[in-house]
Parts: C-alpha cells; structure tokens; sequence
C-alpha cells in the first residue's frame, strides 16, 4: 500500500499513535475508577472501561474501512499513481 521508502515513517507514526493512546486509556481509567471507588460503585467504572475498549475496536475497524475501502497502490513520487486495486 506504501512505498517501501515510506514504510518506517508510517509504521512510526502509527506507534507513536499507539503510545498516545495509551497514555490516554490510562489516565482515563485512573480518572474513572477514582471517581466511581469513591462512590463505593467500582463495577460501573470497570463496565464502563471494558464498554470503551470493545466500542473502540469496532470505532478503529470502521475508520480503517473507511480511509481504506480498497487496496491501492502509492506510487512513489515522480511515478504517477496507480488506480488498479490489487487482490491482496
């Protein structure tokens, strides 16, 4: 789908992302159960985290069909672009 000279960059960027988010879900969670321990209903808190992460898995394969409906090829540049959807 990428250039092979591409491949580090996106894939890094995609880790980056990854890391992000991480800290995010982290704080976000630490920030859930507090608030509900705190009013003695803990298990709101875990339904509501184990909610998120399912809903986020089906939300992150629904942009992904979304920004990539079919497998194309990006040509370098000074390549022009090939619009022919491969079968991988």
């Amino acid at each position: 789908m990428f250039p092979k000279k591409s491949v580090a960059t996106v894939v890094g960027i995609g880790g980056m992302a990854g890391g992000l988010g991480g800290v995010l879900v982290s704080k976000t969670g630490g920030w859930v159960f507090d608030h509900f321990g705190a009013m003695g209903r803990i298990e709101t808190g875990y339904t509501l985290m184990f909610a998120g992460c399912a809903l986020a898995y089906l939300a992150a394969w629904c942009v992904m069909k979304a920004l990539v409906p079919m497998h194309v090829e990006i040509a370098p540049p000074g390549f022009g672009m090939s619009l022919k959807p491969t079968s991988d």
